[in-house]
């Protein structure tokens, strides 16, 4: 590959937002196509339709061959691909679970395949990712450190503020890419399928591969946030059967019937949750004022508005 130069960026995922809405109807179904999107409870399978792809280079198209599988496609010669993600709209909590079937479909290419997860940005996550062959290239963006050789192999490493395409092809930049782990080798092979799963708490992640551990890591970069799929100048990445669990008691704001919750999320807490945002009042029905006060912005605050609509979504979507 003969990549050219572009400057470092970085980009934000879209968030689902709610505002109010008149009609029990109107706010049932916008409620219903969204959750459909994201995941029934009890580590079910993911829809991934309204996962969004974060592009900061605008060389890449995502698809969907089935609602649960994602690929991500050049739209460019790999030369110039810099990299792309593909990213949750649900965040998840800081203990949690998720896994993820990952297959490059084979193009003759060696580039990065990879998983990121505890996403606030694409400038502030970490990145599992995997390098099929050795290969040395320095893109052009100015650095502090140069790391131009990409090992075969899997590494973790951990964005930090900024990225340049050459930190994330190396591993650092002095800027804000660094490795915490690996390369681990060999390389993966085309059109091999690969389950991966991640299992992060508090500052620590343990990462298996069919079942494998592969790493444990400890850093302060592992909290809470969304999880996405990564590619770095290679084609035909399919990425597919994604599942995430956390605790039940990361999953509370869900929790909301009968009043109190029972310590699982179902449907009767969708339901109990549309009427009370469908009536929009916590006077009257303070079902859905689940978020916007106290301390850390996680009580109730005495209305019920778009902040509510969004704690719900993303506690339900893992489930519990």
């Amino acid at each position: 590959m003969m990549p050219t130069g572009i400057a470092s960026t970085s980009a934000t995922a879209a968030v689902p937002c709610a505002t109010s809405h008149r009609s029990i109807g109107r706010r049932g179904y916008i409620m219903a196509m969204v959750l459909a999107g994201l995941a029934s409870p009890a580590f079910a399978q993911l829809d991934l339709t309204s996962w969004t792809l974060v592009d900061p280079y605008n060389r890449w198209a995502k698809s969907h061959p089935t609602p649960t599988s994602c690929r991500m496609d050049e739209t460019a010669s790999s030369s110039v691909v810099g990299p792309g993600w593909i990213v949750s709209p649900f965040v998840l909590p800081a203990t949690a679970t998720f896994e993820i079937t990952v297959q490059a479909t084979g193009n003759g290419d060696d580039d990065f395949i990879g998983i990121a997860f505890s996403w606030q940005s694409s400038s502030q996550h970490m990145l599992l990712d995997w390098k099929k062959g050795t290969q040395s290239f320095d893109w052009g963006d100015p650095v502090l450190i140069n790391d131009d050789s990409a090992e075969a192999g899997m590494k973790v490493k951990k964005i930090n503020g900024a990225f340049t395409r050459d930190g994330l092809w190396g591993g650092s930049d002095g800027l804000g890419v660094t490795t915490t782990a690996g390369p681990l080798a060999p390389g993966w092979s085309d059109n091999a399928i690969y389950r991966f799963e991640v299992s992060i708490t508090p500052g620590r992640a343990v990462i298996r591969r069919g079942g494998t551990q592969i790493f444990d890591i400890t850093d302060a970069g592992i909290t809470a946030g969304r999880i996405g799929f990564y590619a770095f100048s290679q084609d035909n990445v399919l990425f597919s059967d994604v599942h995430a669990s956390a605790p039940s008691t990361a999953c509370s704001p869900a929790d909301v019937a009968p009043p109190g919750g029972d310590g699982t999320v179902d449907g009767s807490d969708f339901i109990a949750f549309i009427n009370s945002f469908a009536i929009g009042d916590a006077s009257v029905d303070p079902v859905a004022d689940i978020t916007g006060g106290g301390p850390t912005g996680e009580q109730p605050d005495g209305t019920i508005d778009g902040s509510d609509f969004i704690a719900f979504i993303n506690a339900f979507a893992i489930g519990c």
